[in-house]
């Protein structure tokens, strides 16, 4: 008993800080819908996180973006980075991508020497690809937890209006509740390379 509660803490402990998962009483809604079709190839490239479910709001990073990369042997991995508010300094980090599910909407992220085994599942609820995707994991934790982010992604760092409310009425139609989530400042970042 007392092994399963230190694995249910690392888990928690690990998923908040790596992921920024937000923490929840109860269990993961069963009214979340991913695509039916997702392409990775077609979702590789770079995506600016324009809104995001955040469990320490104080400590917004700013300048958020992931690029989805495709090795010459076919496997994908995520180059993230961010700018820590406090601090200033820009994290980067990289996270293998493990199975691809096109029907089912998700793709996995690999986190090695972490408890959650295999690894996390993110659910692409929608995506035209081109401008916007909508992002979304969520899983439960002994049914008594659940943790969950939700992220808007854009292809632009300062999206088109049309953009964004387009992304966030689909957002809406996914059950997602936009109350939740933070703007992530995209402004005044370094220039891309």
């Amino acid at each position: 008993m007392w092994s399963l509660k230190c694995n249910v803490f690392m888990m928690l402990m690990i998923a908040r800080q790596v992921l920024a998962l937000l923490v929840e009483k109860g269990t993961c809604p069963e009214n979340i819908t991913a695509l039916s079709d997702f392409d990775m190839e077609r979702f590789r490239g770079r995506w600016y996180t324009y809104s995001s479910l955040l469990n320490l709001r104080k400590n917004i990073p700013e300048c958020a973006y992931v690029d989805f990369i495709k090795r010459p042997n076919g496997s994908y991995f995520a180059e993230a980075s961010e700018i820590n508010q406090k601090t200033s300094t820009m994290k980067l980090k990289y996270h293998e991508i493990g199975r691809i599910e096109p029907k089912l909407g998700t793709y996995e992220i690999v986190l090695k020497g972490s408890p959650i085994e295999p690894g996390i599942h993110i659910n692409v609820l929608d995506t035209d690809y081109t401008s916007f995707a909508i992002c979304y994991l969520c899983f439960d934790v002994d049914s008594i937890v659940s943790l969950k982010a939700i992220i808007i992604r854009t292809r632009a760092r300062i999206p088109k209006a049309e953009t964004i409310h387009t992304a966030q009425r689909l957002a809406q139609l996914s059950n997602i509740d936009l109350s939740e989530l933070v703007k992530i400042p995209q402004d005044a970042c370094p220039i891309d390379n």
